[in-house]
């Protein structure tokens, strides 16, 4: 079940059809009818209340009840349910008819009325009055743990919330016939009594009321004790849906220096290239549908097809900055891509082509083996088989690409290079348990010579037996075994929607604006995009009141620079998929067998037609398990191990990152909408990596070489075939979080309003978000880890780690990379899967300290064993983390009479409150600014701005006065110096 505080999609009320033979028009909502008393006309009361609303959301509450705070993860707080409280005010007056339209029903006016609230054939457990004539009121009650689960499934539009066991509503009204409207006839006795019962059910009230803003204003949770257990009243719980659609997260662009890039491109952790299948796992963006090419442009097989992906990552450029020639990315279809640089160079994508073996070729050197070995007996009595598979892939110029050249011979042609190559062998299988036709994706390992791809393929077991009958006999499977090859390459793509600069030229100034020559007294202001003008002379205009509030706001260049761009640097992927297809009957030669004596042909071995298999992929290896990570056997590749974080948290940029390594993976930007600033939003992204030390993996990694002579790690975000997140949030403040997997970590976009980012950037620094991941894995089996957004929890560089160990002869140099100290425990020496030398340090490196520590003896690898040394909560700031900076100003006025106050001048001093530095300010004719380039995070506090006013005297010693605070949110950032100011 999905958690029971989501939103229910609107569902309209059914309307009730009058009894009268001549049918009304439909009304909006269902209306009760009294019989009809000898006329066409019938009175009527909403059959189903509506919720009245406040002025931001109906006046509506629900609190619920926990016996403790709910874990990361869980994805229902129903069992956690005590009791509940809930409030509502109903409205079961008809609506009026509007002026001009016949009336359908006329509203009654109620002499008495009540509501009560039962359980479906029992007595009333709440009962409350309504306002005569108007049919309003408010009923308040105490639920039980069964009515409070009776109120959320009516609330969640759950099927038996109009069952027996939901709620209903009940209301007794009592009224006095009223005049007829115009167009009716009414024959009833004066002043008869008449009464009307209604009812329904509480899910016809609550299922299409609440928008999911409603939910976070209107529902509570909270523990016996009103603070779950001693932590932070939680006054709405919220989870976040399933991962975040492919690039939703981190497109945006932003300033990175001088150039422009988009966020994901400067949040990458590293600039290693991932592994292609990886991605197109994770974060690859499908750009065009696939095409099916004719045989005309591949060789056999005969079917293949062609996809295309783009990545999140990319630079945008203006034309002068483009110098390296690559390719220009329009049509990846086309036989022939341009050139950026150069008008008669072309490039174009290889041609991928499966090379099949001549029936007498000899197998060792064949472009395709199958190769197996007995290597036991499995458990369930079977031998056990371990496979290798060769595959050998051609690249070459496609035949529509030479025509094209040829029809053009002053152009010259060149491949586009693959990049991260990756084969996968997608092969068909029915799953034993459902009867399902499946298919099981096993990775290869990928090597290139000259223009071929060389791909091993190693299988285990019933994933062998599968594999061998897919690739040798026609009709094993009614689907073809198949080669996914991808690969990925750069190139110029064509911007035609200009990026949205969402990080990157934000001011929040005021501009004085040049004098006029008619009006030279004036001082002229532009601020918030409107313009006004001050004149010292007129004392009416000298109020506080004369400024606009200062907001956050795209400088005019910055808005300016999207249109300049007309290209983006982007990685593409492009993915064929070939059938694989290799007769027994005809290549039986190249399927083997290694026994003791000799290898040996099997040919077409009617042994190994075993169309099922258990869809199971993975094993949990219990005794490589440690406190930080769970360790999964791949069953069908062998040496292939998932490695299970229990938690993610913030990582840091790996070495190499220009101008980021060793920096968290965290950054802070304001996201406008100029036009409707309401929408405007604090955002706070950063990348969740594994939270496991060099040295864990690099000791998990020296006990897998005992299960395999060269372990492969995956992790779960680089494998599932979904992922779903949910956060534990709160509605103070209130905040949205976006989730999505790369292959290197998992992005976390939170946003906030601008009122509540100071409180979310405290609540990330003090307590930290915490979250949960579930992986659900290609055989359907599920593994989950914790995540966490906190200051004091940041992890990485993966596998490198904050200390680097430099070898220096006899000895091991130790280097602190990051902003915090760091407590070394011990540095261990690896040597194959032998136990580690452990040499004791115990030893604190502040920044950018160094150490030298003996090792002796022989060793393939050195991993410290270090702590953060965190001393109380770190800042954004003080952890290097990536933020926004906004120039913003304060302008001065000065309209003080100087001859009034024997003054020749004012001289001014301002500072930011909580900033250090104190600024004076140049004043040009009685006008002046002080500029700042502040963080977003100090921006947003420093909103204080205080300033000392001197008098300077002609005669005297001048005289300066006491500082002054000036709240710029209140009173914006402009300034008027009166005269007020400067009395003593």
């Amino acid at each position: 079940m999905s958690s029971i505080l989501s939103p229910s999609p609107l569902r309209e009320p059914v309307p009730q059809k009058a009894s009268d033979e001549r049918a009304a028009e439909p009304i909006p909502m269902p209306v009760r009818l009294p019989e009809r008393e000898g006329s066409a006309f019938a009175l009527g009361v909403l059959q189903t209340p509506r919720l009245v609303r406040g002025t931001t959301s109906p006046r509506f509450s629900l609190v619920l009840l926990l016996s403790r705070a709910p874990a990361a993860g869980e994805d229902s707080i129903r069992p956690l349910l005590m009791s509940g409280y809930l409030g509502m005010e109903l409205d079961y007056r008809a609506p009026a008819t509007e002026t001009g339209q016949q009336p359908q029903a006329q509203p009654i006016f109620a002499r008495q009325a009540q509501v009560s609230l039962h359980a479906t054939g029992q007595p009333a457990f709440a009962v409350a009055r309504l306002s005569a004539p108007l049919l309003r009121g408010a009923l308040h009650t105490p639920l039980t743990r069964d009515q409070t689960l009776a109120v959320l499934d009516a609330l969640n539009g759950e099927p038996g919330a109009q069952q027996e066991g939901g709620l209903e509503l009940k209301a007794h009204v009592e009224y006095r016939a009223p005049a007829p409207a115009a167009g009716f006839t009414l024959k009833l006795p004066p002043d008869a009594l008449r009464q009307l019962d209604v009812a329904c059910s509480l899910q016809a009230v609550l299922g299409n009321a609440l928008s999911p803003a409603d939910r976070a204003a209107c529902l509570s949770v909270v523990g016996p004790s009103g603070n779950l257990d001693g932590g932070p009243l939680l006054e709405t719980l919220t989870r976040s849906t399933a991962r975040a659609t492919r690039g939703a997260v981190g497109m945006g662009a932003m300033l990175a220096g001088s150039k422009v890039q988009t966020v994901a491109a400067t949040l990458q952790p590293s600039v290693r290239p991932s592994a292609t299948s990886h991605l197109l796992a994770t974060q690859a963006i499908r750009i065009q549908q696939p095409v099916a090419t004719t045989a005309a442009t591949v060789s056999t097989p005969a079917v293949s097809q062609v996809a295309h992906y783009m990545l999140p990552e990319a630079v945008f450029l203006r034309p002068e900055l483009m110098a390296v020639s690559l390719p220009i990315l329009g049509d990846l279809n086309a036989p022939l891509l341009s050139d950026k640089t150069n008008p008669s160079l072309r490039w174009y994508l290889p041609a991928i082509n499966l090379v099949r073996p001549a029936p007498n070729e000899a197998p060792d050197t064949s472009p395709f083996l199958f190769e197996f070995e007995r290597i036991g007996t499995s458990e369930s009595g079977r031998p056990a088989i371990r496979a290798s598979l060769r595959f050998t892939l051609e690249l070459s110029r496609p035949a529509a690409a030479s025509a094209a050249l040829a029809a053009n011979t002053s152009l010259t042609a060149r491949m586009i290079e693959p990049v991260e190559p990756s084969v996968t062998l997608s092969v068909p299988y029915i799953d034993e348990a459902s009867g399902v036709l499946k298919r099981a994706s096993c990775r290869g390992v990928v090597t290139r010579s000259g223009n071929r791809l060389l791909a091993t393929v190693e299988l285990l077991n019933d994933a062998a037996r599968t594999a061998y009958g897919s690739l040798s006999t026609a009709g094993f499977q009614s689907e073809a075994a198949r080669l996914e090859v991808a690969f990925q390459f750069s190139g110029y793509a064509p911007v035609f929607n200009r990026p949205q600069l969402v990080l990157g030229g934000k001011i929040a100034s005021a501009v004085l604006v040049a004098k006029s020559r008619d009006d030279a007294d004036s001082i002229l202001v532009s601020s918030g995009g409107r313009e006004f003008v001050v004149r010292p002379a007129s004392a009416h205009l000298v109020t506080q009141n004369l400024t606009l509030a200062g907001r956050i706001s795209t400088s005019t260049a910055a808005i300016a620079l999207p249109s300049k761009i007309q290209y983006a640097l982007r990685s593409t992927i492009r993915q064929q998929s070939l059938d694989a297809f290799f007769s027994c009957a005809e290549l039986g030669a190249f399927y083997r067998e290694k026994q003791a004596a000799a290898t040996v042909s099997i040919g077409c071995a009617e042994a190994y037609r075993l169309g099922q298999a258990s869809s199971q992929t993975y094993q949990e290896v219990v005794a490589l398990n440690r406190p930080s990570y769970r360790v999964f056997r791949n069953l069908r590749q062998p040496g292939r191990f998932l490695l299970v974080p229990l938690a993610y948290e913030i990582t840091r940029h790996a070495p190499g990152t220009p101008e980021r390594e060793y920096r968290p993976a965290l950054i802070v930007y304001a996201a406008l909408d100029a036009e409707r600033p309401e929408n405007n939003r604090i955002r706070f992204e950063a990348m969740l990596g594994p939270a496991l030390s060099p040295y864990e993996v690099e000791d998990l990694r020296r006990r897998l070489l005992l299960e395999a002579a060269s372990p492969v790690l995956e992790l779960p975000n680089m494998l599932a075939q979904r992922t779903e997140f949910s956060w534990n949030l709160t509605s103070t403040p209130p905040v949205e979080a976006v989730t999505s997997a790369t292959p290197e970590c998992l992005h976390t976009a939170l946003a906030t309003d601008l009122a509540s980012a100071l409180l979310l950037k405290t609540l990330i620094q003090n307590t930290g978000l915490s979250g949960a991941a579930r992986f659900i894995l290609e055989d359907g089996s599920v593994v989950t880890s914790a995540l966490s957004v906190h200051l004091r929890r940041i992890t990485g560089p993966w596998l490198q780690g904050p200390v680097t160990l430099q070898p220096k002869g006899a000895t091991l140099q130790l280097t602190n990379r990051i902003e915090g100290s760091m407590a070394v425990k011990d540095v261990y020496l690896f040597s194959g899967s032998a136990e580690p030398v452990r040499v004791p340090v115990e030893a604190t490196l502040a920044p950018g300290a160094s150490l030298d520590v003996a090792a002796p003896g022989a060793y393939t690898a050195a991993c410290a064993d270090a702590d953060p040394l965190a001393d109380g909560s770190p800042t954004f700031e003080e952890v290097r983390a990536m933020i926004e900076e906004i120039e913003c100003n304060v302008v001065f006025l000065d309209v003080v009479n100087y001859e009034n106050h024997g003054l020749t001048r004012l001289d001014i001093d301002a500072r930011l409150q909580g900033v250090p530095g104190v600024f004076r300010v140049g004043m040009d004719s009685r006008r002046g600014a002080v500029n700042f380039l502040l963080p977003l995070t100090v921006y947003l506090a420093a909103r204080i701005v205080e300033f000392r006013l001197t008098k300077v005297f002609a005669g005297k010693p001048d005289e300066a006065l006491p500082w002054r605070a000036w709240d710029m949110e209140a009173n914006s950032n402009i300034v008027t110096i009166t005269s007020d100011m400067i009395s003593t």
